[in-house]
């Protein structure tokens, strides 16, 4: 029940200051945005340690990410372009 508190807490913080805005990534010389699907898609899929706190230091956590892989969306959805898999210590 409370991983459930969590992450419901963590998606009202991130609609008040995390989707709807970008931040620019270095790595690949573009902003990152951040849409409310994207946050919700990660804070609903599987649950690791600390994840849900991930999403509070998000924009320092993209801003400084460096690419490490592109990709083809595996599942072919067609409003997907690429899938880009990004290295950050935090």
């Amino acid at each position: 029940m409370r991983e459930n508190t969590e992450k419901k807490e963590a998606l009202e913080w991130a609609e008040k200051h995390l989707i709807n805005t970008s931040v620019f990534n270095v790595s690949i010389n573009a902003p990152i945005f951040f849409s409310r699907q994207g946050i919700k898609h990660a804070i609903s899929s599987r649950m690791y340690p600390n994840k849900v706190a991930l999403i509070y230091d998000l924009q320092a956590l993209a801003k400084n990410a460096v690419l490490i892989h592109v990709l083809p969306d595996r599942k072919g959805r067609p409003d997907i372009k690429k899938i880009l898999k990004f290295f950050v210590e935090w």
